[in-house]
């Protein structure tokens, strides 16, 4: 069985190649934005930031050595932004991080974003939640919530 030990967002994330341990750098809970401009109904925000999963793998498991997760981002109003498939690589070792980099982020409004990693179920025709990690967005100038 594979499970999601644990996720989150950070500016920076360092493998030590002599131990297999991560370092993360500047976690991310909470971002302060300036206000899109009123003409636009999302703000693609320019800032690079990474999502660290850490993936643990079973002994017992005769699951393959390989296996697939999506990542999704939900906005505060729960329309999907952004979508993606990425693998898990379990060949060398029963555990395994994903470090996936971004380039930013879209803003559609001030409010609560969630990354939700999923794993299929039912023989990959559905997808299920295994973590969700929140990122709280806040407008600058505007009293927090």
């Amino acid at each position: 069985m594979i499970t999601c030990a644990w996720a989150m967002l950070c500016e920076k994330s360092i493998i030590n190649q002599e131990t297999g341990n991560i370092s993360l750098i500047e976690v991310m809970d909470e971002i302060i934005v300036p206000p899109p401009p009123e003409s636009e109904e999302t703000l693609f925000l320019p800032f690079a930031f990474e999502l660290v999963v850490f993936w643990k793998k079973q002994e017992s498991s005769n699951q393959e050595d390989e296996s697939k997760f999506r990542i999704k981002i939900v906005s505060p109003s729960k329309k999907s932004l952004l979508e993606g498939e990425r693998e898990i690589d379990f060949t060398e070792n029963m555990k395994a991080f994903t470090v996936l980099t971004f380039g930013g982020l879209p803003i559609a409004a001030a409010g609560l974003y969630e990354f939700q990693i999923q794993m299929p179920r039912d023989k990959e025709r559905e997808w299920q939640n295994v973590w969700v990690v929140p990122l709280k967005v806040n407008y600058e100038g505007l009293e927090n919530l």
